[in-house]
């Protein structure tokens, strides 16, 4: 399903290792819509990980 709308707020909810990212907008008409994105999986990097020259 495809709609415009315009986005007001973003956040997430952590589920473990993966987590939700919730989009709060409005649509064109000015009804209230939030979408909801579940695949987004948490990645966390160590700088360990890299060769880094600060």
């Amino acid at each position: 399903m495809e709609m415009s709308f315009y986005p007001i707020d973003i956040d997430y909810i952590d589920r473990e290792i993966k987590a939700e990212i919730r989009i709060f907008g409005k649509t064109d008409d000015g009804k209230r819509i939030c979408a909801i994105d579940k695949t987004y999986w948490l990645l966390f990097l160590s700088h360990d990980s890299f060769d880094l020259q600060l």
